[in-house]
């Protein structure tokens, strides 16, 4: 029954179909200047295993005090702060790459005045601490020229680990049939982490099972942060 189900957003349109005795509701939100969905995926993702930390900060032109050009965190900036994290992505990933490493996936956090730019590498042979350090002092030294971020940050190379983010939908993909932990932009129901099963991927929208009876099609849009739940085997 959907009637149980409160949006902080007008519902643009939703309906509920059936297949293989698993019912599917399927959400779209109505305001165009905010997120088309609200809901937060979860899922199964590796810890990081090796971090490397570095203070750092704006080469030329530092912020006047009391004002900041970062992106902030809240949902009206949403947007923004995607716009962000898709200019460094471009910047980053050559260099990521040169270095014979994937770059999985960036965060961008603010927090005041300061800013924490988080870096997600991978390798089909694993990350090493050696991995994480050459690639933290390339991008140090590509951030120092490009200057992308004007005010002080921290940047942070890590392995994704086995509660590994997910960004992308070619990332959902790979990882059907995990269980996944997701937090939506917006709350659905009044709340906006969310567990269940990541059962597939339709278009631009992944499909997540709540239980044996329930499944959501989500928009990727709308989810803020996605992680892999990691399984440990309990027999062993």
């Amino acid at each position: 029954m959907l009637c149980g189900y409160a949006v902080e957003a007008p519902i643009r349109g939703f309906f509920v179909s059936a297949a293989n005795g698993i019912s599917r509701i399927v959400i779209r939100m109505g305001r165009e200047s905010a997120p088309r969905f609200l809901i937060r995926a979860v899922g199964l993702a590796p810890l990081p295993i090796f971090c490397f930390l570095q203070p750092a900060y704006s080469v030329a032109h530092p912020p006047p005090p009391g004002s900041h050009d970062m992106v902030g965190a809240g949902r009206g900036q949403s947007g923004d702060m995607a716009s962000k994290r898709e200019l460094l992505e471009d910047l980053l990933a050559p260099v990521v790459e040169s270095l014979d490493c994937e770059l999985w996936g960036i965060d961008y956090q603010t927090h005041g005045r300061n800013a924490l730019l988080r870096i997600y590498i991978d390798a089909e042979r694993g990350i090493s601490v050696d991995d994480c350090e050459k690639v933290s002092r390339q991008v140090s030294a590509v951030m120092d020229v490009e200057d992308p971020i004007s005010s002080k940050y921290t940047l942070e190379v890590s392995s994704p680990g086995m509660d590994r983010p997910l960004y992308k939908l070619e990332q959902y993909q790979r990882y059907i049939g995990a269980q996944v932990e997701l937090r939506l932009r917006m709350p659905l129901d009044g709340q906006r982490k969310w567990r269940g099963l990541l059962a597939g991927v339709e278009g631009d929208e992944i499909v997540l099972r709540i239980d044996s009876e329930n499944e959501y099609l989500l928009p990727i849009d709308s989810i803020e942060k996605a992680n892999i739940i990691p399984q440990f085997d309990d027999s062993k």
